[in-house]
């Protein structure tokens, strides 16, 4: 049977001054190497912590940064998203007063043979919007190529499409706004014409009746209605929504006091269940000067003003006339 080898051991010898005892300290060296793996295990694994503490700390940093673009590109879009409904709102603003720009000076006339852009073939906002959603194929977008990968990329498509729209509606801004300036330029000259055209509300209050056939709240019969009725206060002001003469005023039938005012051009209006009259026939009036209050006189069921427009003798809707 082999001898079992020795145990060695390391000898340490401390002395803690000159005046002290010498002190000697015996280590088995078993004990030492064990000792030392211990301590390099150890600092292995606090050198392992920290590595994956600085790592989680630097994916930490990318997550905010991450979060952080996000919001800067959700904010961003909001930013695009309300410019666009911004534009759709103005487009739609533009088109409405050309639209009643070109009735009042009978520039839709095509006898008159004037050189004004189209007003109805034009693409309107909410078909550009819905037609640029639907594909991004069509010629117009050619431009714009497809993502190669579903994040920045992507990110970027989206905003390019966004861009690209913005760009469409602008110009469609534009060019509406090009339109009305020919239209302010056309107007220049036929002052005259547009101020004895009848523009704004002559009284303020909601409308009870609408212009058109309607069942006769005297009679249930279903009959023409002249005019509109705008139901207010009694003794709410009533103004003159264009520049004229006051041909009639006094008591006339079912309209109870009533006011007529003549505007030039064929353009007659009419105010009826007049509480009081202000002007008197042959005077001239302004618009928005006050000519009469609102009543409830003649055939009528209560308090409000009855307004009418009349061409060459014909009655129209009013509301072709109001700009505001």
């Amino acid at each position: 049977m082999p001898m079992k080898e020795p145990q060695k051991y390391f000898t340490v010898l401390v002395v803690p001054d000159r005046t002290s005892r010498v002190r000697k300290v015996t280590i088995a060296r078993t004990s030492l190497y064990g000792a030392v793996a211990g301590l390099v295990a150890i600092i292995a694994i606090v050198s392992g912590v920290l590595v994956h503490y600085v790592r989680v700390l630097g994916e930490l940093s990318d997550y905010q940064s991450v979060y952080q673009e996000n919001r800067e590109v959700a904010l961003q879009l909001r930013t695009y998203q309300e410019r666009i409904r911004k534009l759709d709102t103005r487009l739609d603003h533009l088109e409405r007063i050309e639209h009643k720009l070109r009735v009042m000076t009978s520039l839709e006339d095509p006898s008159r043979n004037i050189a004004i852009g189209p007003l109805t073939d034009r693409e309107s906002p909410t078909e550009l919007g819905s037609a640029f959603d639907e594909s991004t194929s069509r010629e117009d977008d050619d431009s714009i190529s497809s993502p190669s990968s579903p994040d920045g990329d992507r990110r970027e498509f989206e905003f390019r499409k966004i861009g690209f729209r913005l760009e469409k509606l602008e110009g469609e801004a534009r060019a509406r706004e090009l339109s009305l300036e020919e239209l302010h330029a056309l107007l220049d000259d036929q002052r005259s014409i547009l101020n004895s055209t009848p523009s704004i509300w002559p009284t303020r209050g909601f409308v009870s009746s609408t212009f058109g056939y309607r069942v006769s709240p005297f009679t249930s019969v279903k009959k023409m209605h002249e005019g509109l009725d705008l139901a207010a206060p009694k003794g709410t002001d009533v103004v003159a929504p264009a520049d004229g003469v006051v041909t009639f005023s006094g008591v006339k039938g079912a309209y109870g006091n009533i006011i007529v005012v003549d505007h030039g051009y064929g353009l007659v209006t009419r105010y009826g269940h007049l509480s009081k009259v202000l002007v008197e026939p042959g005077q001239q009036v302004k618009r928005g000067s006050s000519i009469a209050r609102v009543g409830n006189t003649g055939r009528s069921t209560g308090d409000h003003l009855h307004y009418e427009v009349r061409i060459d003798g014909v009655p129209v809707n009013p509301t072709r006339y109001i700009l505001d």
